[in-house]
């Protein structure tokens, strides 16, 4: 079935069979909508759109059976602008044939031009317009209960979101979306391609259109037919490759979630109508799928806080991980990221409790499918378990990638800890302790915001003190205590020592470094070395030396 009535329709009518179609022949797909008799000069104003104007065309006649032209000619112009649908004139009564310029004027605009014969009366044409409306109206509400029967019956059968939405899709031909109630993507019709949806900003503008406070008065359908449909909300600024329409879905006052079409090209008010009926039928059974993915948020949870845990449980842990539907085979890699955050000019600000959804929805955005991972919030921020045995190098590009888009979108500061590949879920455990561990270094020194443990190098050698802080501290205390204890009396001796050994024993660079005179570096060396129990004139010294300073400086900060 055609979406609305169209020129040829009309002229397909028994009725008008000795009607002739002169010009404007490109335009009979034009809709029409309603029938306006126009026998006044300033009918343009009165019009709204997608009339077939019918006229004698008394106004334009003049008094010797001929036609005022020029007249004419603008008056055709004036209904052109105001979007009618077509022209028909009933020729032989005040004027005998239409001028050429009109003809060509019609064909400029592909605007029909009609000639009725001299049987045919307004009545008649009005008769004929309205009976095609009505019948393509109770047409239109037939095809859709059938469809809507159909679908339910579909959708009983198949159980499934996905085949819901790709069968939407089909019958508007157009592009499909469902959000759940946080704007977060949960399924796309086949018609979405990741780069356009990409490319087009989708997520931001669906967020926009769920926080508006009005609905937009532009909408692109039957302001009658849209009233029965509230709430329906469009953008009021679609961009060059179409617009978004989304209908949101509530239960008992809440929302559940949204279904968003892409619309491409204006819908007729049937295929809108029909979005919103299928649109309710959809996401009618996220109340039920919203408690399962409670239930599976809550052992997400758990099975994290298992892995985390200080004392961590591999039978629990199995167990847990059984409940959230994983292999215990499976390959996978913890990953912690520590969010430190608020804004600077509000430090009430900050991603908050949304840490979790913030990080999904950036995961999903660069990473795709939420099926290759698990993210879920810990104490300091989130924790996400990545499945597949992936090379470290991809997965810290993939990392930074996160980092970034974290900091950009809620002004805050991460640091991320990767863990070591585990095979199966008995080596989740040294993973997390790893991630863990790396976190720590990464943020006590300063070395990131990424790193993964097999890539820390040398700064390996601090996870041992990291976890020992009274070894740490005995260490420190018999390399640089003597250093430390003159500190107070002569500032300066530390961040000269660090400078030499930055510079790698040069003075000269040490100096530049330091802003002084050389032979004030080479002074504060030698008292640096008589205080010193290692000697930092030899390469083992000067490494004793530089692994204290370090571990001074991380548990000073």
């Amino acid at each position: 079935m055609a979406d609305y009535v169209t020129v040829k329709d009309v002229l397909e009518a028994p009725e008008f069979s000795d009607a002739r179609l002169l010009g404007g022949k490109k335009g009979v797909t034009n809709e029409v909508r309603s029938v306006a008799v126009a026998e006044i000069p300033d009918i343009a104003m009165w019009l709204s759109g997608y009339e077939l104007v019918h006229t004698t065309g008394r106004y334009f006649a003049n008094d010797h059976g001929g036609v005022d032209e020029e007249l004419f000619y603008s008056w055709v112009y004036g209904i052109i602008q105001a979007k009618s649908a077509c022209l028909a004139v009933k020729t032989h009564r005040f004027i005998g044939e239409i001028p050429e310029s009109i003809i060509k004027l019609g064909d400029e605009y592909d605007f029909p031009i009609i000639e009725f014969g001299e049987s045919t009366t307004q009545a008649l044409v009005s008769d004929v317009v309205y009976r095609l409306l009505t019948e393509h109206k109770i047409a239109g509400i037939e095809e859709r209960q059938q469809i809507l029967a159909s679908f339910i019956h579909e959708m009983a059968e198949a159980h499934s979101r996905h085949f819901g939405v790709n069968r939407i899709s089909e019958y508007l031909n157009t592009a499909v979306m469902l959000f759940d109630e946080n704007y977060n993507l949960i399924e796309a019709s086949r018609a979405v391609r990741e780069k356009e949806f990409r490319m087009l900003d989708i997520p931001r503008r669906v967020r926009t259109l769920g926080e508006m406070a009005t609905i937009p008065t532009d909408i692109a359908v039957d302001p009658n037919v849209c009233r029965k449909m509230q709430p329906l909300y469009a953008e009021s600024s679609p961009d060059s490759a179409g617009r978004l329409l989304m209908r949101p879905i509530a239960s008992s006052e809440r929302i559940l979630g949204y279904c968003v079409i892409h619309e491409r090209k204006s819908l007729s008010a049937e295929k809108v109508h029909l979005f919103v009926t299928l649109a309710d039928v959809l996401v009618a059974d996220l109340t039920d799928r919203n408690r399962a993915r409670m239930a599976e948020t809550i052992a997400r949870r758990e099975l994290f806080a298992a892995i985390l845990a200080e004392n961590p449980d591999a039978k629990t842990i199995a167990h847990r991980a059984t409940l959230t539907g994983l292999r215990l085979s499976q390959d996978m890699r913890m990953i912690l990221l520590s969010i430190n955050g608020v804004s600077q000019d509000d430090p009430h600000a900050g991603i908050g409790e949304n840490v979790g959804l913030a990080t999904l929805q950036a995961m999903r955005e660069i990473y795709g499918s939420d099926r290759s991972y698990l993210v879920s919030t810990w104490e300091q921020g989130v924790a996400i378990l990545l499945f597949g045995d992936h090379p470290v190098a991809e997965v810290k590009r993939v990392m930074q990638r996160l980092v970034t888009t974290l900091e950009e979108r809620n002004s805050v500061k991460v640091v991320c800890g990767i863990g070591t590949q585990a095979h199966g879920i008995s080596e989740v455990i040294e993973s997390a302790q790893k991630s863990n561990e790396t976190l720590t270094i990464v943020k006590g020194f300063n070395i990131g915001p990424v790193d993964a443990y097999e890539t820390l190098g040398h700064y390996l050698m601090f996870a041992s003190f990291v976890e020992n802080p009274n070894k740490a501290q005995d260490y420190v205390n018999y390399v640089l205590g003597p250093l430390i204890d003159k500190e107070e009396t002569y500032p300066g001796l530390i961040e000269s020592l660090e400078a030499f050994l930055n510079q790698c024993g040069s003075y000269t660079a040490a100096a530049r470094e330091l802003h002084m005179h050389v032979n004030t570096m080479r002074y504060r060396v030698d008292r640096i070395d008589e205080l010193l129990p290692v000697d930092i004139s030899t390469l083992d010294g000067r490494g004793a030396a530089w692994l204290a300073l370090r571990v001074y400086q991380y548990f000073q900060n």
